[in-house]
């Protein structure tokens, strides 16, 4: 009992010290990754950055400080320190080769809350695919297209091809395209639309709208009007003045001709076999 009691108090008096330091760093270190936290979350909330990247930087930030005080407090233990970096070295390693597609659509999604290539309520096209962006996560990028489907795109996809961000500026160019036949009067066509698109009200008049002949099509003559418009305007300046031109052609006795194909046929006499 006595030898126990002896080699106790020699663990107390060797160790004692190392360990009542590690636990006070391990305190401190509590207290620090906390408190550096909270000033991290302060500053992002001062920088505008968007709040979906908050959580993720506030979980990173934690994590790191938190790493930080374990190998410092193994170190004043008299931990080998190289063995414990060379384990998390490995033990990173293998989640990050088992994790590489997660860990990229993360890195996507922080590039594109970061750099802000479209933002929430945009209409973007990709891949084929276009919709109005509603979510904007980490992993992915929720599109919500015209016909109310739902398309869940990892942000990868997103960041490692070419995107198109109809909404992005706060004007753009209708170029709508008319038709008439070569036997109407085109300057009367030309100035028919233009006055049409003058006068609607959605319609930008500076840079002035233009009227042009850009084809000589197979049954048309093909008419570009060239007009700016609001973004959030487009669609309903483009379908008005479709319906609208329409009506006006059809009461000037101007034609919308389609594609059509005259076919002639010729009758030769029988020949005569002798």
């Amino acid at each position: 009992m006595e030898k126990l009691m002896d080699w106790l108090w020699s663990v107390v008096v060797e160790y004692g010290p190392k360990l009542l330091v590690a636990v006070i760093v391990l305190l401190v270190g509590l207290w620090l990754a906390k408190a550096v936290t909270r000033l991290v979350m302060k500053v992002l909330q001062k920088g505008k950055v968007d709040v979906t990247l908050h959580s993720f930087i506030r979980s990173t930030v934690y994590v790191a400080l938190m790493i930080l005080v374990v190998v410092t407090v193994c170190g004043t233990l008299g931990v080998n320190m190289t063995s414990i970096i060379t384990v998390i070295g490995a033990a990173g390693a293998a989640i990050a080769l088992a994790l590489q597609d997660s860990l990229k659509n993360i890195a996507s999604g922080i590039l594109i809350l970061v750099s802000h290539p479209f933002r929430v309520g945009d209409y973007v096209q990709t891949e084929g695919i276009g919709g109005t962006v509603t979510e904007i996560r980490l992993f992915y990028t929720t599109l919500t297209t015209v016909d109310n489907s739902r398309v869940v795109l990892p942000n990868s996809r997103l960041t490692g091809n070419n995107l198109t961000n109809y909404n992005a500026e706060e004007t753009r160019r209708l170029d709508q395209n008319f038709s008439i036949g070569y036997q109407d009067d085109v300057a009367l066509a030309k100035d028919t639309v233009l006055m049409l698109a003058r006068k609607h009200p959605l319609a930008i008049l500076e840079p002035e709208p233009t009227v042009q002949m850009v084809e000589h099509g197979d049954s048309a003559v093909v008419l570009q009007l060239r007009c700016w418009v609001k973004t959030g305007d487009y669609w309903q300046l483009k379908f008005e003045l479709l319906e609208q031109v329409k009506a006006q052609f059809d009461r000037l006795g101007i034609s919308i001709p389609y594609n059509q194909v005259d076919v002639h046929v010729v009758n030769q006499p029988e020949k005569t076999v002798k």
